[in-house]
């Protein structure tokens, strides 16, 4: 669901496109949720050029340089955090209305996989601690917390819209590859069995996360 190589979407042509847009003709259709899959848009797409970087760093860089390419790249994961605080604070105060409040629960859902995702761009390749570079990676506990909001509401949404299952898809396999116990395990399956219902493609993911719970060593989610 996320992109395993760079996007037009992250490009500034399109951002700027974008925002022109939403402050043109289409402003009355806005809403917190445009702004987050922007910020899922380019964490992805940092993501993605972080791998790129560590698994092919050291052919022709200098220990100088390869510091400063990984300053720069926390640098820009620290400001896709604040982005994500400063949308949290916009969408507690946002208007409810009918219209927007089936589209503000899955916001809501997406909400704490994105902050997942984004410290799992930092959080397992050792090359960051060795650093010593202060990343926007998450202490284990607050990862813990979104795992579990991550699972109350997309059982909520489930269970009380009439949205597409589909979408929750992304969550899941984010939240699945954080889990810590057996309970969220099955958890997870049984929202995936819920969803494979309308949509076989749940049961791939449920498939991937069984070979995830049984490795031992944790995996970069890249893909969901």
């Amino acid at each position: 669901m996320l992109f395993v190589e760079r996007s037009f979407l992250a490009t500034k042509p399109w951002i700027d496109f974008t925002q022109e847009m939403w402050l043109g003709e289409h402003a009355g259709e806005w809403s917190p949720m445009e702004r987050l899959l922007d910020i899922m848009t380019l964490a992805s797409d940092l993501c993605v050029r972080v791998m790129e970087y560590t698994h092919s760093n050291g052919k022709s860089s200098s220990e100088d340089e390869i510091l400063r390419t990984l300053a720069t790249f926390a640098e820009e994961g620290h400001r896709l955090r604040s982005d994500l605080y400063s949308w949290e604070e916009m969408a507690q105060i946002w208007p409810s209305s009918t219209k927007y409040n089936h589209q503000m629960m899955i916001a809501w859902v997406f909400y704490p996989a994105i902050s997942i995702y984004l410290s799992g761009i930092y959080d397992y390749d050792r090359i960051w601690e060795a650093s010593g570079i202060t990343t926007p990676g998450l202490p284990r506990t607050e990862v813990q917390q979104n795992v579990g909001k991550i699972l109350d509401r997309t059982a909520l949404a489930l269970k009380g819209t009439n949205v597409t299952a589909l979408v929750f898809l992304f969550p899941l396999r984010i939240a699945g590859a954080r889990v810590t116990t057996v309970e969220e395990q099955e958890n997870i399956r049984t929202l995936l069995a819920q969803i494979s219902c309308s949509f076989s493609v749940a049961n791939a993911i449920s498939s991937d996360l069984g070979e995830v719970w049984a490795d031992p060593v944790p995996r970069l989610v890249t893909t969901a």
